[in-house]
């Protein structure tokens, strides 16, 4: 699975609003595929960012609990591990990004700034577009 074409940078642009020019894979291990997006854009925005995604499979050996012990970890008193709902099955974000469980698909995004201050808008979207790329 390529998830730099599964979500374009245009389609990752276009769920985040950020001027995202870049996509590169990153194949990690059995049954898990990742694609960095990110921008030279001018605003603040666009150089704070630099969204990572990465879909897990039924091959991958990673759960759910595996992610959100990642983001326990990360978390702090202005961006605490919190349950999402909207997005997937089951979905948790945190300062560490956004994970979810979407079907037999996990997928967890990570590398927006918002997320360290609790605003998770950002990453719960480009998870959405993920989980609709995947249909």
């Amino acid at each position: 699975m390529n998830v730099c074409a599964l979500v374009s940078t245009m389609a990752a642009s276009k769920a985040t609003e950020l001027d995202l020019d870049s996509a590169v894979p990153d194949p990690s291990g059995a049954g898990q595929y990742g694609c960095t997006y990110s921008s030279d854009g001018d605003s603040t925005a666009d150089l704070e960012n630099n969204p990572d995604v990465v879909v897990y499979t039924a091959a991958s050996p990673m759960t759910l609990d595996g992610l959100k012990d990642s983001l326990d970890a990360t978390a702090s008193q202005d961006a605490p591990t919190v349950s999402v709902s909207g997005v997937g099955d089951k979905a948790y974000a945190g300062a560490g990004g956004v994970v979810v469980q979407a079907g037999n698909h996990l997928i967890d995004v990570s590398g927006m700034s918002g997320d360290l201050t609790g605003d998770h808008s950002l990453s719960t979207a480009l998870a959405k577009a993920v989980i609709s790329a995947l249909g």
